[in-house]
């Protein structure tokens, strides 16, 4: 019998069954190694990539994060967490990279003046991935921003394990960017058209597929812009990226229609935030507001009424339309 690490059979009883010899036999290269360099080759590692797995670096194993699609978005979205001190909570795996992942962002974000909180569910009471009901849960504790890691699991079937198929959605995913039209760069432009208008794509399909599978009818709403509409200088691919969203809402509602599946979009005007607020207050931001007929922005609680009236019953016998929330600026005079 062949022993390696002292070890001659597995846990179920099951003898061990050495697969170097095959691996020796295939490379000509080889000569007797020591058991770690053995066990390397046995598990499929080339000769020439014995270094690195011998004394790996977090680096030289970890892909470039800026190859993940909406990898920008995700870090945007999250230092804009960091900078309102929002709730986060980072829910991790089980297993020792889920949790050692989770962990090390957690860190990061304490580093960075954030006390993010962690969630690691229970393996044998919640299974694998993010359930539903802990969704729900952490949402309805106060979290405005989930981050799972390592998880594996898409939040449609996340959601529908504990609360059902999803019939309101709201794409409200959306990144922006100042540059004149010749300084422009091809990541420039992906990173906003994929985020603003590929992202709400996405989700609006998978939604739609759902709730017509289900045969529930549902309700989609778009977050566009009175830049998808009328146009200003230095925000080209946002303002390309919001007049597609307002295409899409049309084109959607029309085919969707027999489904059931209501489609419209909320095009809000200047809406002072957190991320605007400074700019509002500058000179420049100042002579903006005197073009809007009410001569002041609108606020995140004057978009609540119009938002709730598109994903609510209320606005049963409504699709495609574009509600405008903007103060009267689309009417102002040129």
């Amino acid at each position: 019998m062949t022993f390696a690490l002292n070890i001659s059979r597995s846990i179920s009883g099951q003898p061990w069954r050495w697969r170097g010899a095959g691996a020796d036999a295939r490379d000509p290269a080889y000569l007797p190694d020591d058991l770690v360099t053995q066990l390397l080759l046995a598990r499929g590692c080339a000769r020439e990539a014995l270094e690195a797995h011998r004394n790996p670096t977090i680096r030289g194993f970890m892909p470039d994060p800026s190859l993940f699609r909406d990898m920008d978005a995700a870090a945007e979205r999250l230092a804009d967490a960091v900078q309102r001190q929002e709730d986060v909570r980072i829910f991790g795996d089980y297993d020792v990279d889920g949790a050692t992942s989770a962990a090390l962002l957690i860190r990061l974000l304490r580093d960075l003046g954030l006390q993010a909180r962690p969630y690691i569910p229970d393996r044998l009471m919640e299974g694998y991935g993010p359930s539903g009901e802990a969704l729900v849960r952490l949402a309805g504790e106060g979290a405005s921003l989930i981050v799972t890691v390592d998880c594996g699991a898409q939040a449609f079937e996340a959601i529908e394990e504990q609360a059902g198929t999803v019939t309101v959605v709201v794409n409200n995913a959306g990144v922006a960017g100042g540059k004149a039209a010749l300084e422009l760069t091809e990541d420039d432009w992906d990173r906003i058209l994929d985020t603003n208008l590929k992202g709400a794509w996405t989700v609006a399909q998978e939604a739609a597929k759902r709730m017509a599978a289900a045969e529930t009818g549902g309700v989609i709403v778009n977050i566009a812009s009175v830049l998808g509409l009328r146009v200003g200088k230095g925000v080209l691919p946002y303002a390309v990226s919001k007049a597609g969203l307002v295409q899409m809402t049309k084109a959607l509602a029309l085919e969707l229609a027999p489904q059931n599946i209501r489609v419209n979009a909320l095009a809000p005007g200047f809406v002072e935030t957190d991320l605007n607020r400074k700019y509002l207050a500058s000179e420049h931001g100042q002579k903006q507001l005197k073009r809007i007929p009410f001569r002041r922005p609108g606020t995140m609680e004057e978009l609540s009424g119009p938002l709730l009236l598109l994903c609510s019953d209320a606005s049963a016998y409504m699709t495609g339309a574009i509600l405008a929330v903007d103060g009267g600026h689309l009417v102002s005079s040129l």
